[in-house]
């Protein structure tokens, strides 16, 4: 008899109420409804998980525990839609922890190390009220989200002078709240934002039609510094007139025409945070941009088994003013830099939760494994020309 691969997961069946979310949910057709949106990763999730042979319907063969509540869309529906606080992302979690506990004996059996919990809100962890219990129950915990901040999420003060100092604030255990990121306890997972757009077309992927050097289009918002941690304000503040880049505030000038081909037509792209997570990184490798990171103790999707390093560039927030030199020097390998342009076919399918190409679960098992068998023992490989993500133990 064969052995289940590692790790197996259980997944609690919940109330039907905290998964009665109806808002981005009406549509049955694959794509089309909630598994699509950007904060839909928490119904993808489970129904892959539940077609794999990874989840196991005996919780006594269970490695980990999945907590099934969609969060984000219950709190986006009751208090974003209708107006009404019914639920709270405090309450949920609380009513949920309480239901398992009371269900089975798991949670209590390990103090809940070895269960999952999924946030998809734009700060992760840090997206639900910092109320005492919640956090304390939970804390120790696999929290997956798409927000790798290794701090709490304290926000700026424009009376701290932040204009020429940059935010203080951001301190690990500032008022003592946690990180909303533990690097080694929890995971940065892949969202499903941008899973229902059409790809590109392979005209769209030629290194030489990449006129553009550098490329950002967003909203500043300018009069909220701790938006982007400053990183916005600040490239656009030093290049919007530097020749090869192209920055652009949507704010003041309106959406850009063919957003998703400028990626497509641009070689270098800035893959910033916003008010927390941002799509862009995942923007950047399905166009074949290469992703400038610029995010200070920002963890990515899955920078704990992906090799960064070989597809994507990181520039310190200190180092920002010296972009143009830093894009040059690598332009000056022109085949490095198409080497990390031809990764990009591969290695965006690990960001996308689509059913004909996604490998995001594969990662995110990979991640997984690593927690159970030791960071140190189990050194993920990808090989770049099968898109294989080698993930066993040595």
């Amino acid at each position: 008899m064969q052995k289940a691969p590692r790790p197996q997961i259980y997944i609690y069946e919940l109330p039907a109420e905290y998964r009665a979310c109806k808002i981005w949910s009406e549509h049955t057709e694959p794509g089309k409804g909630y598994e699509a949106f950007n904060y839909g990763t928490e119904k993808r999730l489970p129904e892959v998980l539940r077609n794999s042979s990874y989840w196991t319907s005996d919780p006594e063969e269970a490695d980990l525990f999945y907590m099934d509540a969609w969060f984000y869309c219950l709190y986006a529906e009751q208090t974003l839609k209708l107006g009404k606080k019914t639920y709270d992302h405090h309450d949920i979690t609380l009513a949920v922890l309480s239901y398992v506990r009371q269900q089975w004996p798991y949670w209590d059996r390990s103090g809940g190390v070895d269960h999952i919990w999924l946030y998809t809100y734009d700060h992760g962890f840090c997206g639900f009220s910092h109320a005492e219990g919640a956090v304390a129950e939970v804390a120790h915990s696999i929290i997956l989200s798409h927000w790798g901040l290794e701090d709490p999420e304290d926000g700026c003060s424009l009376e701290e002078r932040v204009a020429e100092f940059g935010c203080p604030a951001r301190k690990a255990g500032t008022a003592g709240q946690p990180p909303c990121f533990v690097l080694g306890k929890d995971t940065v997972i892949a969202s499903t934002a941008a899973d229902a757009s059409e790809l590109p077309a392979p005209a769209q992927m030629v290194p030489e039609k990449r006129l553009t050097k550098f490329f950002f289009a967003g909203d500043l918002r300018t009069d909220d510094l701790s938006y982007s941690h400053g990183v916005r304000q600040t490239v656009h503040a030093l290049f919007v007139a530097q020749p090869g880049f192209k920055v652009v505030d949507t704010a003041t000038s309106g959406p850009v025409n063919d957003y998703a081909g400028q990626f497509g037509r641009s070689t270098f792209c800035l893959a910033s945070t916003g008010a927390g997570w941002g799509v862009r990184l995942k923007m950047s490798l399905t166009y074949g941009c290469i992703p400038v990171i610029v995010a200070d103790r920002v963890q990515m999707p899955y920078e704990d088994v992906l090799p960064y390093k070989d597809f994507a560039v990181r520039v310190p927030q200190h180092a920002i003013y010296r972009l143009p030199d830093l894009l040059d020097s690598l332009l000056a390998d022109p085949a490095k830099v198409r080497a990390m342009q031809a990764r990009m076919a591969c290695v965006s399918r690990f960001f996308t939760w689509r059913q004909d190409r996604g490998l995001a679960f594969e990662a995110l098992l990979c991640s997984l494994r690593r927690k159970i068998v030791g960071q140190d023992q189990l050194l993920p490989k990808l090989d770049w020309a099968s898109c294989e993500l080698h993930c066993e133990p040595a």
